[in-house]
């Protein structure tokens, strides 16, 4: 039940915390956990408010155990996505969420996370946190209901997907409750066009992105990256290549950290359903299924802006090698305490791959965590504690919200914006770093639809 290959990633997280005495626990008070997540009608027909809403519902899926949205009797059509043209309804249902109506008697315990403008309704009965999440040009924000401003816009598309991922964030940890976390009862908000300043209104609405992408690694990132993509409203999507690489196949845990392999995908290709689902959202979706051994040598005509999702430093070393015009890493924390903490480095820039110090440093043996449930699990199977101890936790929010920012590095430089070498942001503290800026290198574009309002 808790090998490498079956265990829950967030669930993984949790055993590290010192509230469980087994493995077997933590699963159990992970699968009682639970989020209301509530759209109006006015919301759930927008771009913005579907991608914020849908982005919730599929990572709060894989983040509590049970998920219930509130939305309008016979809500429309999705038109954003990897379930472009399929009911809404359609798309709840997928994820494992119990769809209701308004009217009904939310759960007390359980935090509720408003979408956009939705009313709150009754919510007097609720003991834990009422959040909203809004977007804002660049910037995506969740706060306290009660305090919360709930004007939304269309004008940048990825704050509304950072928007819907940073409220699972805010909820998930109000109920994980670390000492010192103020998580669901602050105003966090994350600045797209500006890493680690405020919300500002000064960026331009987003119009162009690249016209072919390259997403190297297909797991928790590499998913990630993929469904921001498809939310993104190219005219002509068609147009846009999308080439996918990998060779690994799905497992019972890729669901709990890859947005986009349903629940109980085993021995299925990632390329195979990444491929399905950006041909779902209408763009050319090509696969390639061999490893990158830094022999690929990108042609002179291939346009392609590279994400790369892997998580093993000799491959990363490589990066450089292959000319894209543009390479963006990102690399996310892999232990309890930095698992919401992102670095993202861009190439071209200040260094060549092989020369970036900290994927030069020799990787350091496995220590079993002291926590009791894996102690427990130490005196049944050593060998099976020093695996599962080796493997990084991960939560599919923080996946979406560095999809967010890779994204939003990819299209800013072309938007008269700031290029960055290096950024850093840890969604728990809300602090970013960047380095930079630097050229955006004549990356080819293509038309998105025009923003509205």
């Amino acid at each position: 039940m808790f090998d490498a290959d079956t265990i829950h990633r967030t669930v993984l997280l949790s055993a590290h915390d010192h509230a469980h005495a087994t493995l077997e626990g933590a699963a159990a008070a992970h699968a009682a956990t639970g989020i209301t997540i509530v759209c109006d009608s006015a919301t759930c027909t927008t771009l913005g408010g579907q991608a914020a809403l849908l982005t919730a519902v599929a990572t709060a899926a894989r983040a509590f155990g049970q998920v219930d949205v509130v939305v309008p009797a016979n809500p429309p059509d999705v038109i954003g996505g990897p379930t472009r043209g399929q009911p809404l309804a359609d798309a709840i249902h997928a994820e494992g969420a119990v769809m209701t109506t308004p009217g009904f008697v939310m759960n007390p315990s359980w935090p509720v996370l408003l979408i956009g403008g939705t009313d709150t309704g009754d919510v007097s009965s609720v003991k834990a946190p009422v959040l909203r999440a809004t977007w804002n040009g660049w910037n995506a924000t969740v706060a306290p209901a009660a305090t919360a401003a709930t004007d939304t816009d269309e004008h940048c598309v990825l704050a509304a997907l950072a928007a819907g991922a940073l409220g699972v964030h805010e909820a998930f940890e109000s109920v994980r409750a670390k000492p010192g976390s103020d998580a669901g009862y602050r105003t966090a908000t994350i600045n797209l066009w500006a890493p680690g300043q405020g919300a500002d209104d000064e960026a331009p609405a987003l119009r162009h992105a690249p016209a072919a992408w390259w997403l190297l690694g297909l797991g928790h990132l590499g998913q990630a990256y993929a469904w921001a993509i498809s939310w993104l409203p190219y005219d002509a999507p068609s147009d846009v290549t999308v080439m996918l690489q990998d060779v690994d196949t799905t497992t019972p845990s890729t669901h709990s950290t890859g947005i986009l392999t349903p629940e109980g995908s085993v021995d299925e290709y990632k390329t195979d359903v990444l491929k399905r689902a950006m041909r779902g959202a209408g763009f050319t979706a090509n696969v390639i299924e061999r490893r990158f051994h830094g022999d690929l040598r990108v042609q002179p005509d291939e346009v392609h802006v590279a994400l790369i999702g892997v998580d093993n430093l000799p491959t990363r070393r490589l990066i450089s090698t292959a000319g894209w015009r543009l390479a963006i890493d990102v690399g996310l924390g892999a232990t309890p305490a930095e698992y919401a903490a992102l670095t993202i480095r861009r190439f071209p820039g200040y260094a060549t791959s092989d020369a970036v110090t900290a994927w030069n440093t020799e990787v350091q043996p496995v220590t079993v965590p002291s926590s009791p449930a894996f102690s427990d699990l130490q005196s049944r199977d050593a060998c099976g504690a020093t695996t599962l101890a080796g493997k990084a936790v991960g939560a599919c929010f923080v996946g979406v919200i560095a999809a967010a920012h890779a994204l939003a590095e990819a299209v800013r430089g072309s938007h008269r914006g700031d290029a960055h070498d290096v950024v850093t942001f840890d969604v728990g503290t809300l602090m970013a770093r960047s380095s930079g800026p630097v050229d955006a290198f004549g990356i080819v574009s293509c038309r998105l639809g025009r923003p509205s309002g």
